[in-house]
């Protein structure tokens, strides 16, 4: 038999009787009878309910005034679809699509059941924006920081795509740790070698000012810079003598002879003749 609106038939009484209060419409007086629902509450199916909220895993659907079912990897939901998630089941990360995923995108790190951004300079990060694991283009990484270059003291290796530690004679290096371009204080650059070396090899005098070790020239083992730049010599080949800073084929008769010891020019006496 029709009822009125939010009335039923009772089958005991044969007379129209009141739904429950929170029912637009039911086939009983009890809460779980309900139909429908009034404005404001929505319907439950699970339960035959009416309620303020729709439980976990289901949404509100404010149009029928119905809970619906959220997409099975959604904790919690706006709608009924894959990318309508709002929080995820466990194990699961939401991602900037409103998906629940099992790992999160690249450009996305997993924070608490959630895929957050990283850093624009970061291609992949992990734990935090600024963590990252690889860089996007025009920046290197350094650590775990993406800069626009290696800074001093470190050289791109482009087999891993990082800035590494240059060695710690290295002030600054390129193509491996070894391969010094300028020393650290107190060192001097042997070019030859790309090596930082306390005291420059025979052939070889310490430039302070350029911190280099800079060839000596000609016959000279040993040398040293005097006034006006010009160098003098402080040890020659063996079949070479030294004389007046410079190295010399023989001591000139008759003025000098040959220190054995020291293999320089050394002055005669008034009385000595070679």
């Amino acid at each position: 038999k029709d009822c009125p609106d939010r009335q039923y038939y009772d089958e005991t009484t044969l007379a129209c009787t009141p739904c429950n209060a929170a029912c637009a419409d039911c086939d009983g007086g009890l809460p779980t009878d309900c139909l429908s629902c009034s404005r404001a509450t929505y319907f439950d199916v699970t339960t035959t309910t009416c309620a303020a909220t729709c439980p976990e895993k289901h949404f509100a659907n404010d149009v029928e005034n119905v809970c619906e079912p959220c997409y099975s990897t959604c904790q919690t939901c706006s709608g009924p679809g894959e990318a309508n998630c709002t929080s995820c089941m466990n194990g699961l990360a939401l991602n900037f699509d409103g998906a629940c995923t099992a790992t999160c995108p690249s450009g996305e790190y997993f924070d608490i059941g959630v895929c957050r951004k990283c850093n624009s300079a970061c291609a992949t990060c992990v734990d935090l924006a600024d963590n990252c694991l690889s860089c996007a283009s025009a920046n290197v990484l350094y650590e775990t920081l993406c800069v626009a270059s290696c800074p001093m003291g470190t050289w791109y290796d482009r087999s891993i795509l990082e800035c590494r530690p240059c060695s710690e004679s290295c002030r600054t290096c390129e193509s491996s740790s070894e391969t010094c371009t300028s020393c650290t204080d107190g060192k001097f650059l042997l070019e030859t070698d790309r090596e930082c070396v306390v005291i420059c090899p025979e052939g070889y005098y310490a430039n302070a000012t350029s911190s280099h070790c800079d060839s000596c020239q000609g016959d000279c083992l040993r040398c040293k810079p005097t006034h006006g730049n010009r160098l003098a010599c402080t040890k020659c080949l063996d079949d070479r003598k030294l004389l007046n800073g410079s190295c010399v084929e023989s001591c000139p008769a008759s003025r000098y002879y040959v220190d054995v010891e020291s293999n320089a020019c050394a002055p005669c006496h008034s009385s000595r003749e070679i």
